[in-house]
């Protein structure tokens, strides 16, 4: 009869009745002990070779709820087109989004996948959408039907084409990933042979109380060893800043549009930082107050980028070709 303490007779006695081989989360439903007291006990176990533990890190995907909707749906872009192909393939882009029945939310994102795949064009000055081409069914729509009809999907579990429309999805925000790490907890030989002899449980204290100091009770009684390797709950020390979070989703929104992120230098010239970007000279944000200035150099030079500056300051002025009015302000 071999020795064992309580929690790890009772786990390799529930190993023993799932055939040898099972999960953590099988072992916690057999067993019926916490699933932190069920890894302990497979550490110990595992310290003893009577089991063996094997990790295994995956990424599990779920649709959350505008995944579901669009999986219900259809993403925004296929109404657009589906619409689009009723109305005969060519109507106005008011016409189109009305036909479509799209939410208020989705319908930049409907014309901004919709040309981005090259389905439709867009006509600004008739504000006339055409179809550009037959609408195939591309590998984000196979994943979201895919995941459609799981609760929850393992990366391991898809094929080439679906792995590769993970990032779509997830650059959409239509998914849930968690990265989880499975750990297997199998019998050795040495586990086969201890259950074959019999086990039974050691008394063991767990925690040296008052009363065992002063009535000398601990010098009998076997203590348990504290193993310092033993995975704890996980904890949540921190979290995301709530601008660095909001910056985060401004960016995904507008990459998700189409839009290409770039990066610069870290000193940016007025020019480019307010200028290029149609900040009107008045704007508070142009103030001494809002902008930090560096002492040398006090100046930038734009000699390289005159063609660019005149364009500016002629859509500042006057709106040049934008079909904008401008500022009607001369900008310095």
């Amino acid at each position: 009869m071999v020795e064992l303490r309580e929690h790890e007779r009772q786990a390799l006695l529930s190993l023993g009745k799932l055939c040898g081989k099972a999960s953590v989360e099988q072992l916690v439903g057999e067993s019926k002990l916490p699933d932190a007291a069920v890894m302990r006990a497979a550490m110990a176990l595992q310290e003893k070779e009577i089991v063996k533990i094997q990790e295994e890190k995956q990424t599990v995907l779920k649709l959350n709820e505008e995944g579901r909707l669009h999986a219900k749906k259809g993403l925004p872009e296929r109404r657009l087109v589906v619409a689009l192909e009723r109305l005969g393939g060519k109507t106005t882009r008011g016409r189109a989004f009305e036909e479509a029945g799209l939410e208020k939310q989705f319908i930049s994102i409907a014309l901004g996948w919709a040309q981005r795949k090259k389905w439709t064009t867009l006509d600004s000055g008739t504000d006339t959408l055409q179809m550009a081409k037959k609408p195939e069914e591309g590998s984000d729509e196979k994943l979201l039907k895919f995941l459609s009809k799981k609760e929850k999907v393992t990366v391991k579990e898809l094929n080439q084409e679906l792995e590769e429309a993970v990032q779509v999805l997830k650059g959409r925000k239509l998914l849930e990933v968690e990265e989880k790490t499975s750990r297997i907890i199998e019998l050795t030989e040495k586990g086969h042979e201890t259950l074959r002899k019999g086990v039974r449980a050691i008394a063991e204290v767990t925690q040296l109380t008052q009363e065992l100091i002063i009535s000398g009770k601990w010098r009998k009684v076997k203590l348990q060893k504290y193993n310092i390797e033993a995975p704890v709950a996980k904890i949540w020390p921190g979290k995301k800043h709530p601008y660095a979070k909001f910056l985060e989703e401004v960016r995904e929104k507008l990459v998700t549009l189409g839009f290409k992120e770039m990066t610069g230098t870290a000193v940016e010239t007025s020019f480019f930082n307010f200028d290029a970007l149609y900040t009107p000279q008045g704007h508070p944000a142009r103030e001494v107050s809002g902008i930090y200035f560096v002492k040398s150099p006090t100046e930038g030079s734009l000699d390289a980028h005159e063609g660019i500056v005149d364009n500016v300051r002629k859509t500042h002025e006057n709106g040049w070709k934008t079909g904008s009015t401008g500022w009607n302000t001369i900008s310095r």
